[in-house]
């Protein structure tokens, strides 16, 4: 991970190893002023490839970590800070849902602790590849579907309300 200054030049730079494959999707500057990282991981959690969130201070050490996802393959493509402290994650799971590869979403707290999980998708792969908190509380999600449409791959969007419960969904 690096840190450019406005004409970018490093700041500073970390490499946070593990064993295996590690993969950074998606970093946010969060309201203290550090880092919040989701990707995923081969080194860390349950098997497979795993949700991966890592939580850096201002000068990029790392706080804490947190991993999430089952026995297959697990992975975050989104991050964002939530009005509460908190953060939503986007991303796909092979290992909760319908089966297949489902779109993936979880709830964390300020600590990283989990909320709430949301799988959505149907037989085929689905995944979710952003996510924004709207102005209701809610979330908006885009991404894209196999599962559902008018066949291939369609963008998939969906309304989640701060419950994570869908509004309305639509290919």
């Amino acid at each position: 991970i690096l840190k450019l200054n406005a004409i970018g030049d490093v700041e500073w730079e970390k490499v946070l190893i593990g064993e295996y494959d590690d993969v950074a999707k998606s970093i946010q500057q969060t309201t203290d002023g550090g880092y919040i990282v989701a990707g995923w991981t081969n080194s860390f959690g349950s098997g497979g490839s795993d949700v991966h969130i890592l939580n850096l201070n201002a000068k990029g050490d790392l706080e804490w970590q947190k991993t999430f996802g089952g026995e297959y393959d697990d992975e975050a493509n989104s991050i964002q800070q939530t009005t509460d402290g908190g953060y939503i994650v986007a991303g796909w799971t092979s290992s909760f849902g319908s089966g297949g590869q489902d779109v993936y979403i979880l709830k964390l707290n300020s600590k990283g602790e989990v909320e709430w999980q949301k799988t959505f998708g149907g037989k085929d792969n689905d995944e979710a590849k952003s996510i924004q908190q709207t102005a209701d509380g809610g979330y908006i999600v885009a991404g894209g579907t196999s599962s559902f449409g008018s066949g291939g791959q369609d963008v998939y969007i969906l309304k989640l309300n701060s419950k994570g419960e869908v509004e309305w969904q639509k290919t």
